[in-house]
């Protein structure tokens, strides 16, 4: 009875937080349509970063993931573990749907999710260090000089393409 209690406690305090995720950021990310999926390729876009920028194979595991090598965009750590890579929007979607989202149709922002432009890859404990601040937040904390520019300049980029 008393685990019961504590799986329905446990339950409503997820719901709970859930709810305050999507009233702290303002918008229902599923309205962004999550990862397209290639009908030719039958991978997802994410997997399609992965396939495309890695640095090294060691070997296909199926025909949308490889274990392999990747660089961090913003730290320029090596990667190798598929379950601690996660694809990061730059401009982050929480900003973009604060700020750039106003008259939108759902292709245009699901465009702007899926956009490969805008995603590059990094740890899963980076993307949450990074979270959704703005450039001003979280250039000054990318320590290497040239990352830091590369992060500015494509932001830049991204923003001018969705923002202005």
């Amino acid at each position: 009875m008393i685990k019961t209690i504590n799986r329905h406690l446990f339950f409503l305090i997820a719901l709970f937080l859930l709810a305050s995720l999507n009233l702290a950021f303002g918008y229902d990310r599923k309205e962004y349509g999550g990862w397209k999926q290639n009908l030719q390729t039958g991978c997802n876009t994410r997997q399609e970063i992965l396939l495309t920028r890695y640095i090294k194979v060691y070997e296909k595991v199926g025909k949308c993931k490889i274990s392999g090598l990747w660089i961090d965009f913003y730290t320029g750590a090596l990667l190798s573990d598929w379950n601690k890579i996660d694809i990061d929007h730059l401009l982050p979607v929480a900003y973009y749907d604060k700020h750039c989202r106003k008259n939108k149709s759902l292709k245009e922002i699901r465009k702007f999710y899926n956009d490969t432009e805008n995603l590059v890859i990094t740890s899963k404990e980076e993307n949450r260090r990074k979270g959704h601040k703005t450039k001003e937040q979280y250039a000054p904390l990318i320590k290497n000089e040239t990352r830091r520019k590369a992060y500015i300049e494509k932001y830049d980029k991204i923003y001018n393409k969705y923002c202005n």
